[in-house]
């Protein structure tokens, strides 16, 4: 697993995608995550995590076609994007790494959206996706960070009413 290139970590998303459509997708997502385990996360890029975010949103998004409860991913998600909003919100001088962050965080809220616009009557643990992090982020954005934000939380509320 350490050894993966990002190409070869997008082909490992790939191949388990795919046997969660056709098999137990509850033991394939946890073989996954068992598997991914193995890397440290020092050694993963911003853009390895946003790869592996993406891969964990494509999973939710196989529950929750298949009407399958969320929250055991979800959490895990979740509290990965709350400790990043924290260093969002507390990095200050570092442009770069802010950016690194935001493409993170953009990525996590494009896929909460992408979980509440798919699914039918939100009873599948799906405000799990929902944390204090997005309280963090707010003070942390600025102009088109922020229009993205609220525009998600736009659509999220819309969509609980």
């Amino acid at each position: 697993m350490q050894e993966l290139t990002e190409v070869g970590l997008q082909n490992f998303f790939n191949l388990f995608l795919m046997l969660a459509i056709v098999a137990e997708t509850e033991d394939i997502v946890s073989r996954v995550l068992d598997l991914l385990d193995f890397l440290t996360p020092s050694s993963i890029t911003m853009s390895q995590r946003a790869l592996i975010w993406r891969g964990h949103f494509a999973f939710l998004l196989i529950y929750v076609e298949k009407n399958m409860d969320i929250s055991v991913l979800a959490e895990k998600l979740s509290n990965a994007f709350r400790e990043k909003a924290k260093e969002f919100l507390v990095t200050k001088n570092d442009y770069t790494q802010k950016q690194n962050l935001w493409t993170l965080l953009s990525t996590y809220i494009d896929g909460v959206q992408e979980v509440f616009e798919t699914s039918c009557y939100l009873s599948l643990s799906e405000e799990k996706l929902l944390n204090d992090g997005f309280t963090m982020l707010l003070p942390a954005c600025r102009g088109a960070e922020l229009s993205m934000v609220l525009n998600f939380l736009q659509v999220v509320l819309a969509r609980l009413r």
